[in-house]
């Protein structure tokens, strides 16, 4: 999958929250999962992708700074990317 046509992730770094956008969703499901670097599953979504373009604002307020992973699953692929909270 082309990360960079797929997904944006804005601001990364963060405070508290980031806002994940994904170009040409996919109809079908959606899953979102957020893992420490240890990889414990901190955060999870799963949604139905109803048209292209999919927007969902994230809150990590509550854990600690620092690096984590994110992972987007769709029908098409798995995209994972970096995150740094500050």
């Amino acid at each position: 999958m082309e990360e960079e046509s797929f997904a944006d992730i804005y601001p990364n770094s963060f405070a508290e929250r980031f806002t994940l956008r994904l170009k040409n969703a996919t109809k079908g499901s959606i899953k979102l999962n957020i893992f420490d670097l240890q990889g414990k599953e901190i955060w999870q979504f799963e949604t139905k992708g109803e048209n292209a373009l999919f927007e969902k604002e994230i809150n990590l307020s509550e854990q600690a700074k620092g690096a984590y992973l994110l992972r987007v699953q769709t029908e098409e692929g798995t995209w994972t990317q970096k995150l740094v909270k500050e």
